[in-house]
């Protein structure tokens, strides 16, 4: 069958809404209507990408540079999202509520420790040189990690809080020790251009079925870091100088 003009006017007029008024016992009349509207709206232009960058300094010479000729005192604020993200975003949102978002600072991925998971000595050890930032309590469990015995907890002296461990006094001697329950570490977790947050850890130690020492540390701060870091970063970014509102 030709579809014609006629017949396209047929289907159009079959698919148009009908309105229908009543009125109820108080008098009252109302409009219904036979299918559903939709309101249509104009789509909402693009915005501007974000500028990704990885330092807080790049994140100050893109406000320098003045990025999409913005007034960025005026119109925008600096927000501390947390203590990895930090952000230049429109103080308003726009007609479409949307709030517009020109640079966003995230550091450089990096390995983190695995916190709460048993590990050998020599993996152990590798990773808190080469994770965590100096400390006096670094060096300490450095210390223990190279000269914990195989037997490090056989001695069965563990009331949940300290525990003593044997450890190499010399070439053929071993001694007792107790270890530190828990111990003051700087972890990297946050952009490596500022101080890395002091937090508490518990150290754990354990002999497995073959008899190799694992040590494990677990977080004792409750988070409390995260806020740290984040006031870290705020000062960092109003070192800066920038006339612009920061938000952490």
């Amino acid at each position: 069958m030709d579809i014609t003009a006629e017949t396209i006017q047929e289907v159009l007029e079959i698919s148009n809404p009908v309105l229908h008024e009543a009125k109820d016992v108080q008098g009252i009349t109302t409009t219904y209507s036979s299918k559903p509207l939709h309101q249509v709206q104009a789509a909402a232009p693009a915005e501007p990408k974000s500028v990704l960058v990885n330092t807080l300094a790049g994140f100050n010479d893109l406000v320098l540079a003045k990025l999409e000729g913005k007034d960025f005192p005026l119109d925008f604020l600096i927000h501390v999202e947390n203590e990895t993200t930090v952000t230049l975003k429109a103080r308003e949102s726009d007609g479409y509520g949307r709030r517009l978002v020109l640079i966003k600072a995230n550091p450089v991925p990096f390995a983190q420790f695995q916190f709460g998971q048993w590990l050998g000595q020599e993996e152990f050890a590798i990773a808190i040189a080469s994770k965590f930032a100096e400390t006096p309590d670094k060096a300490y469990v450095l210390n223990m990690a190279s000269i914990l015995t195989n037997d490090a907890s056989t001695t069965g002296e563990d009331d949940g809080f300290t525990q003593r461990v044997n450890v190499k006094a010399g070439l053929r001697m071993k001694e007792s020790t107790t270890l530190k329950p828990r111990v003051d570490l700087a972890p990297y977790r946050t952009f490596p251009e500022i101080e890395q947050p002091i937090s508490q850890f518990v150290l754990r130690a354990k002999c497995d079925g073959q008899g190799a020492a694992h040590l494990m540390l677990v977080e004792a701060d409750g988070g409390r870091w995260k806020i740290d870091a984040i006031a870290t970063i705020r000062n960092a970014m109003a070192a800066f100088g920038q006339e612009i509102p920061i938000i952490a």
